[in-house]
């Protein structure tokens, strides 16, 4: 099997990080950053940008790579996350089906449980830079 490439937006406002839960399996009821996978013919900055409109209603630009995690959990195969810091740009919240919520959580208040496949390690590295440890 071939390994998937998925793109996530990292939004943060004022200290706080955007999730949204998941509506559907896998990783139903679990948080995680708007995500999803790229297109064979995508920059995968625009495929984070993509998701988190088609998911959320919100328009945002990707900006620098917060990081690229290596996931071997997710049922539908392995695969890479790529995340990348994002700032808002325009949009309304309006979910697509495929979350059921979404919301800003500051570092030490963060939902649970979190989805596997990269996310739980991206949101820990953004928890470790915010909070300085």
């Amino acid at each position: 099997p071939q390994l998937k490439v998925s793109a996530a937006a990292m939004v943060i406002q004022k200290g706080r990080l955007l999730l949204v839960r998941r509506a559907t399996p896998p990783w139903q009821g679990c948080w995680y950053l708007p995500a999803g996978y790229v297109e064979a013919d995508e920059d995968p900055k625009r495929a984070a940008e993509r998701e988190l409109w088609e998911e959320t209603g919100l328009q945002a630009q990707c900006n620098a790579l917060h990081g690229a995690y290596f996931f071997d959990d997710d049922p539908r195969g392995n695969g890479l996350l790529l995340v990348y810091r994002s700032h808002l740009t325009g949009g309304e919240l309006n979910l697509n089906g495929e979350a059921d919520r979404a919301d800003f959580f500051g570092a030490d208040e963060l939902p649970d449980p979190l989805t596997g496949a990269g996310h739980d390690r991206a949101i820990a590295d953004w928890v470790a830079s915010s909070t300085g440890s």
